[in-house]
């Protein structure tokens, strides 16, 4: 949760706290396991980490997307990104990057501006 100067987004939050919400309690928390679907293209698998590419969409308003699931099988923070993309033999980097907390999954989308 972070609470800053809605006039100044580089300014220091005012508040800045990491909290954890257990709706059915701690004890029977479990981390999901995403089952492999047909059209799944796995980029990497390794011990380290995973990345998975999971739908492939033209978004109206961000262009071309893909989806990815995101797997970070150590106990470090590590930070997912692309670069030196090609699509049909252009380069065309994103604007993309995510951040996955040590022993965490996440979807993030990853997009292409039509341009």
């Amino acid at each position: 949760m972070k609470a800053y100067d809605s006039n100044d987004w580089l300014a220091d939050p005012f508040v800045k706290e990491n909290h954890v919400v257990y709706p059915y309690g701690a004890e029977n928390a479990r981390i999901t396991e995403r089952a492999a679907a047909t059209g799944d293209v796995v980029l990497f698998d390794n011990d380290k980490a995973a990345m998975i590419l999971t739908k492939f969409y033209e978004d109206e308003i961000w262009g071309y997307s893909v989806d990815a699931y995101l797997v970070n099988k150590t106990d470090k923070n590590l930070m997912f990104s692309v670069d030196g993309a090609t699509v049909n033999g252009f380069i065309c980097d994103p604007f993309w990057a995510c951040e996955v907390k040590g022993g965490m999954r996440a979807y993030s989308t990853i997009s292409w501006m039509e341009s």
